[in-house]
């Protein structure tokens, strides 16, 4: 069985064919406020699948404006910490719907943004979406003009994301 967490770690890592990737964020930092209820440990699993992973994600308060997110891995199943990658999150709110920018840390270059949005399922359970580069291809050279688009084309832009996964709270055993 293939690791659903690996398979996020390569699309977020590798930034693969089909996520957007943006030179500029959709919002600031600082412009929505962080909401707590993110904050903690994360499983993501396929829709209609419930299967354990090695890994999850946590997501902590980076400052005042900005999540950290954390992907952890661990091999085999066991307590052996595999890997671990750095992103920086913030919320940017366009009319009702929330977008996330999500950004790698630590690399030497320049880091691109993707684009996730949450759709509740219940409870402690959401939807993850992420901004498909198939179904979206404009490029923006200032976080003005990508809000300034967004904010014309809601409609539009919103069916561009496509299903990641099922976020869900992680209970500690």
């Amino acid at each position: 069985m293939k690791n659903l967490l690996v398979a996020l770690f390569s699309i977020i890592a590798l930034a693969s064919c089909s996520t957007y990737e943006s030179e500029v964020p959709l919002g600031n930092p600082g412009d929505t406020e962080l909401d707590d209820k993110f904050l903690g440990k994360w499983i993501l699993s396929e829709e209609k699948k419930t299967e354990e992973v090695s890994g999850h994600i946590e997501i902590i308060p980076f400052n005042r404006q900005e999540y950290l997110v954390q992907i952890i891995e661990y091999a085999d199943s066991t307590d052996y910490l595999e890997s671990i990658l750095n992103f920086r999150m913030f919320p940017s709110k366009i009319k009702k719907d929330i977008y996330y920018n999500l950004q790698m840390l630590g690399t030497d270059e320049k880091s691109s943004f993707l684009i996730y949005k949450l759709k509740a399922i219940s409870g402690n359970r959401y939807k993850l979406l992420y901004l498909a580069k198939d179904h979206f291809e404009k490029q923006f050279n200032s976080t003005g003009e990508f809000r300034k688009y967004v904010e014309s084309n809601q409609k539009e832009f919103n069916k561009t994301f496509m299903t990641e996964g099922v976020l869900s709270r992680k209970v500690e055993k």
